[in-house]
């Protein structure tokens, strides 16, 4: 007969949510690198890199348009970066 390891059980049940009980949502804040632009660069090219779009790269550079200029920094998603 197989024995049973209680001990996941009893420490599940001790974190558990109780109907009732409050709970805190912890919040990070947002994972962002910066790149340095370089000649030919597109948001296009570097959402598809950093797995974002060309939309959430404007919001977090605070873009009026898609023009970029080289050697200056530009804010991306620090996460799930492609290539």
């Amino acid at each position: 007969m197989a024995s049973l390891d209680t001990s996941a059980a009893v420490s599940a049940s001790k974190n558990a949510v109780r109907p009732g009980s409050d709970i805190a949502v912890m919040r990070r804040g947002p994972n962002v690198l910066t790149y340095k632009i370089k000649k030919g660069d597109t948001l296009f090219a570097l959402a598809r890199k950093y797995n974002t779009t060309v939309a959430e790269l404007q919001k977090l550079n605070n873009l009026k348009n898609s023009n970029l200029k080289p050697g200056r920094q530009l804010r991306v998603p620090g996460t799930l970066v492609r290539g």
